[in-house]
């Protein structure tokens, strides 16, 4: 009676073994098709001439070198979710249309197109990021979706300018060089994200009343208190319900 469950546990372990072995093969055929794409690329981008050092490579090389690019994508992944969780605490409060992350650029955009003098609001006074977000939240999906890559090219622009860093993550001087080369860089698309995100976050800034004084504008003519629009109430209601 003792043979039927040695039995049973080795039909376990070798089914366990074979599944092993499938999963190994199938691993070691992933890695043989990023070699050909990998080689691929490259002589698209350099050229047949310049395939020899990279026939030459063995498998050994090529692992290694696969492991050394998921280290880097996962380095990268981790700062995208730092700046995530550094977002959460400085966003003002409770967004509906930006992520934390996406937050966090807008923000370090804000501060580079805006004034630094000690008589200017800082941004979180203006609430440029809650503003921003509420005029995009009423807004088309495209018009959105062209915002969000507009931010996400700012985000990684500072690797065209030799800063081995991500826009939120530069010190304010390096950002404010970034959007200036920007403006008059030759790449279109530079140019238009650039000067479009900073035209709407001035809009935000300077169509703030605690931004007025500073500029020597005592407001309307008939200064009579600001009144909110039915967009602006429900917006304010669904931000308190998001909470």
């Amino acid at each position: 009676m003792a043979i039927a469950p040695a039995l049973c546990r080795c039909t376990t372990v070798r089914r366990h073994a074979s599944e092993c072995k499938r999963r190994i093969k199938n691993w070691l055929d992933n890695v043989k098709r990023t070699r050909t794409l990998v080689t691929t690329l490259y002589e698209v981008v350099m050229g047949d001439s310049a395939l020899g050092p990279l026939q030459g490579l063995s498998r050994r090389k090529w692992l290694v070198g696969a492991l050394a690019l998921g280290a880097s994508a996962a380095f990268v992944w981790y700062r995208v979710q730092d700046d995530a969780a550094n977002a959460s605490g400085t966003a003002g409060g409770r967004l509906l249309t930006f992520s934390p992350e996406e937050a966090s650029i807008v923000l370090a955009i804000a501060e580079a197109v805006t004034p630094s003098d000690a008589v200017f609001p800082d941004i979180a006074r203006t609430q440029v990021l809650r503003r921003f977000d509420e005029e995009l939240f009423f807004t088309s999906e495209d018009v959105i979706s062209d915002i969000r890559a507009a931010i996400q090219l700012i985000a990684w622009m500072p690797l065209a300018y030799g800063y081995m860093s991500r826009f939120q993550r530069l010190d304010l001087e390096s950002r404010r060089d970034v959007f200036r080369r920007a403006h008059n860089s030759s790449v279109s698309v530079f140019r238009a994200a650039s000067s479009g995100l900073r035209l709407m976050l001035q809009l935000m800034y300077f169509g703030h009343d605690a931004s007025w004084q500073a500029l020597g504008y005592d407001g309307s003519f008939t200064h009579l208190p600001q009144q909110l629009s039915e967009q602006r109430k429900f917006y304010a209601k669904a931000v308190e319900v998001k909470k």
